[in-house]
């Protein structure tokens, strides 16, 4: 006799449990206010931050950290299939700064399951051949670990291996991207070389993390 009782007051408390995004604006232009309120620009690391103007027909300001393959048509392939997109999503605004070595790029979106996604291409992608070009280029992915940051959960950090397939040496350079959650807020940080042959210092890549996870955590 009991069980109607529950199954109508079990629904109950749900109205009232506020999820958090709803606390965010959830007009477009409103969250990319608020998260370019958000957004680490400045001196930080080393490097000068400025804010990326989003292009009025794109929707993310680092559309290639999307899809780095999107100039694709269909006589070319990316080996394996289905290794075109990160997994990374919704970027909504970003910053750019560089060193005389090092470029960065720092984005914010709501793409909460980007990290994970972003893990599952690293595995599924770990060595991706690219035949876009005249010479055929292989990235080599290696998740990478990163010490524990208070704040941040689901973080997911990887280095590329940027070559051409059948070469050695001057031309390969690698690339860190470091992304994860801070609340319903997605974190990315891209660090490249600026000339190839070279690396990028991971160290950067999770200090400027690091310092955009703390600005988002005020």
């Amino acid at each position: 006799t009991s069980s109607p009782a529950e199954t109508t007051s079990s629904p109950a408390p749900e109205p009232t449990q506020s999820k958090p995004e709803d606390a965010a604006p959830t007009d477009p232009a409103a969250l990319k206010a608020d998260l370019s309120s958000k957004l680490l620009i400045g001196q930080v690391a080393g490097f000068t931050l400025t804010q990326v103007q989003v292009h009025e027909d794109a929707n993310s300001p680092f559309p290639d950290l999307e899809n780095p393959y999107y100039d694709s048509d269909v006589d070319h392939k990316i080996e394996p299939a289905g290794c075109e997109a990160t997994g990374i999503e919704q970027l909504l605004v970003g910053s750019e700064g560089k060193t005389e070595n090092e470029g960065v790029r720092v984005a914010l979106g709501t793409g909460t399951s980007s990290p994970r996604k972003h893990k599952e291409y690293a595995n599924k992608c770990a060595e991706i051949t690219n035949h876009l070009t005249e010479t055929p280029t292989q990235d080599s992915i290696q998740t990478q670990e990163i010490p524990a940051i208070d704040g941040v959960i689901d973080v997911v950090a990887t280095k590329t291996q940027h070559g051409f397939v059948g070469t050695e040496g001057d031309a390969d350079f690698s690339t860190y991207l470091i992304t994860g959650n801070v609340g319903n807020i997605n974190v990315v940080v891209h660090l490249f070389p600026i000339e190839d042959g070279q690396d990028a210092s991971f160290t950067d890549a999770v200090a400027l993390f690091k310092a955009q996870v703390e600005k988002l955590k005020g």
